[in-house]
């Protein structure tokens, strides 16, 4: 509110706001508050874009049972493993 109340006074300056009337003022309040949600509403999908973009599986694959403990024991802090056991025939 206070970034677009000093938008609206550094475009028009001092003189040409109190010619203004009050519905004309809240009017362009009213006008920048839009520009300023637009823009903040732009910058978090975009936010929200990226951190979706990372938040994605990684791989799914077939191990043997020797290299459970290198992809599984080992897969690091913060790794999640899931694992589906299976005997074939």
């Amino acid at each position: 509110m206070l970034i677009a109340t000093n938008n609206v006074y550094n475009s028009l300056g001092a003189q040409q706001l109190e010619r203004l009337s009050l519905d004309e003022l809240d009017e362009l309040e009213d006008e920048e508050d839009e520009k300023v949600i637009l823009e903040y509403r732009k910058k978090r999908i975009a936010e929200m874009k990226a951190e979706a973009a990372k938040a994605r599986f990684g791989e799914v694959r077939e191990i043997s049972a020797e290299d459970y403990v290198e992809h599984v024991k080992r897969a690091g802090e913060g790794v999640w493993v899931i694992l589906h056991l299976f005997k074939q025939g």
